[in-house]
């Protein structure tokens, strides 16, 4: 069981490199830039992510649940489904085009794991699953708006 501290030290890490790994993309970011920004030795960096790698397959994980956090949270259930997924695209798109740091930060690992062996797995990892927690969303109000009175008619015409 990890401690608090020890918990809110790895956030604060893992926050310090988005930032940095936005600013400078995967190249040109250091372990020890890393730790600057987050107010630390580089060696307390070390206690918590061994490796670079390391660092990044949980910076990964953290951008990429905050862009599909807000992606979700766009889907409405009181929408029909059509209008929603229009919705949920738009800010997808939107967090995007804003350039928000997860967003840069994906977008560089994304084009890093096309030629990095350590780094695709996760990515591979993270995408395999990304449809089924998307799906408890969409699921729950696709199926509640598909078994309503009048959504075959409206959205299915008859061919």
């Amino acid at each position: 069981m990890a401690y608090a501290k020890s918990a809110v030290s790895s956030q604060q890490i893992i926050d310090a490199a988005i930032r940095v790994l936005a600013r400078q993309g995967y190249a040109k970011t250091s372990l020890l830039e890393i730790a600057k920004e987050a107010g630390m030795s580089k060696g307390a960096l070390h206690y918590h992510y061994p490796t670079k790698e390391a660092l990044i397959h949980a910076v990964l994980e953290t951008a990429c649940n905050v862009v599909q956090a807000r992606t979700v949270q766009a889907w409405s259930p009181s929408d029909n489904p059509f209008e929603a997924l229009r919705k949920t695209l738009e800010e997808l798109w939107a967090t995007r085009a804003e350039r928000t740091d997860e967003a840069l930060v994906v977008a560089d690992l994304i084009a890093l794991s096309l030629y990095d062996d350590s780094l695709r797995p996760k990515w591979q990892s993270f995408m395999s699953s990304a449809p089924g927690r998307y799906a408890t969303t969409w699921n729950r109000t696709w199926w509640r708006s598909a078994s309503s009175p009048g959504f075959r008619s409206t959205y299915c015409p008859a061919s």
